[in-house]
Formats: structure tokens, sequence, C-alpha cells
């Protein structure tokens, strides 16, 4: 058998085709007066299929020397894209704080302490890490999000993420830092300090590898470039901010 025809075949016969699944389902009597059902199904995709689950039941029952036959199934396609992991906090975050809420939300243990938390998988690219301000108290600042070439679990995560030292891209007050180091004073015109409870703060690696920060879902244009492709959302709790929650952008 020519499996290279066989697919050139195959693709011929269902140019065109899209987002339509045939299933045919063939029910004969073989040499041995047995009943054998044959099933074939066939899918022209625009997006990669992770897995193609397929579930049948076959029921025969005598009815007063009638047979029925009853076969149903379920076809699930789990594309690539149905299959991604949500977005949350890895289970590993610093020693000050706490991972709650099915991982959605990070939160302090002391009240005067730091915590810190990775994001459980790199973001994609033009993919938004957007955590909501939940619980902050009177005194100022506390708000830290970057992303962070170091994968969750490789490390011993500090309460403070500006203190890696490597591999980092950290917006705190008004002022991007990289690698520990100030590399863009005065970036965004509303400083994190003046961020309320319930508003928004995000972060973003676009396909180009140019990082965008966010406010209420409001681009605030372009930080830095040149990153390299896989980096892992970092959010850091701090002075008063004392629990964030991540939400959809």
């Amino acid at each position: 058998m020519s499996i290279s025809g066989t697919s050139a075949s195959i693709c011929d016969g269902n140019a065109g085709k899209k987002h339509r699944m045939v299933f045919s389902i063939n029910s004969i009597r073989n040499d041995e007066d047995e009943w054998e059902t044959k099933f074939s199904a066939s899918q022209n995709l625009t997006v990669k299929p992770r897995n193609i689950d397929v579930n049948l039941t076959r029921l025969v029952v005598d009815c007063h020397e009638n047979y029925f036959i009853d076969i149903k199934g379920i076809i699930k396609e789990n594309s690539e894209e149905e299959a991604k992991k949500r977005l949350i906090f890895h289970s590993k975050c610093s020693s000050q704080a706490a991972i709650t809420n099915d991982g959605r939300t990070l939160q302090k243990i002391k009240l005067n302490g730091r915590g810190a938390a990775l994001t459980n998988r790199p973001l994609m690219d033009n993919e938004i890490f957007t955590v909501r301000i939940d619980k902050k108290d009177g005194r100022p600042d506390g708000i830290g999000i970057g992303v962070t070439t170091h994968a969750p679990g490789t490390l011993e995560l500090p309460d403070h993420i500006n203190s890696i030292g490597t591999g980092t891209w950290m917006f705190y007050h008004n002022h991007l830092y990289h690698n520990s180091k100030e590399a863009f004073l005065g970036y965004q015109k509303t400083p994190l300090k003046d961020v309320k409870v319930g508003q928004r703060v995000g972060v973003m690696r676009s396909k180009s590898g140019t990082l965008h920060f966010f406010l209420d879902g409001v681009d605030q244009g372009p930080a830095a470039s040149n990153l390299p492709e896989t980096v892992y959302g970092a959010f850091e709790l701090f002075e008063n901010l004392l629990q964030g929650t991540i939400v959809d952008a």
C-alpha cells in the first residue's frame, strides 16, 4: 500500500470541505451468519487536532423473534487550541504567599510581607496575562508584574522577583526593570501605586518579541523588545497589595 498515494487521494477528495465530519456504519452478516458492524469517519480540519475520541455502544435486543440493533456513538475533537491549559499560578509560590481559588488567586500570608508567583505555563504569543487587584490597605505602592525566562519549580522563588537578577522584566511603580536594573523610567502615565481595587493590570509578549503592559485592557505601548520566545508571567504582592486574581483579558 502506498501511504503517500492514499494521503493524496484523501486530500484531493476532501479539498474545500471544512468543519464537516462524515460518519458511516455498515452492518452485514458474515460467513458465520453473525452480524458484523464496520464504521468509518473522516473530516477535514483547519486546526491540527490534539486527539479525537470515539465512543460507540452497541445494543442487541430480542423483541419477540425480531432483533433490534441500536448503535450510538460520540465523536469528540480536541484541537490544540481547545486543549490549551488554562493560565493559572503555579503551585510553587514564594514562602510568604499562598495560592487559592483553584490556582487563580495569589494572596499574602503575612500583612507586612511580600508574595510572588509565576504562571503554570509559558505565555503564548500575544496572550495577555491579566491580574485583577482584589485587596489593598492604606499604604502606598504594592504591585509588581512582568515576565521571566525562569520556569516555575526550577528555582526557589524569592519574595521579590526583581532580586533574581537574570531573565526578568518587571514593572514596579512607574518603571521597567530588566535583570534587576532600571531599563525604562516613567514608562506608564499611571503609576502602579495609583491602581485601585477592581482594576486590572496585564503583561504580554507579542509574536514579534515585544513586551507590552496593560491597564484595564488598554495597551500602554511597547516597553522592551527582543524578548526570548519562552517567558512566564510573574506577579508580586508587596506593601499595600494583599491579593490579586488572574482573570480573562
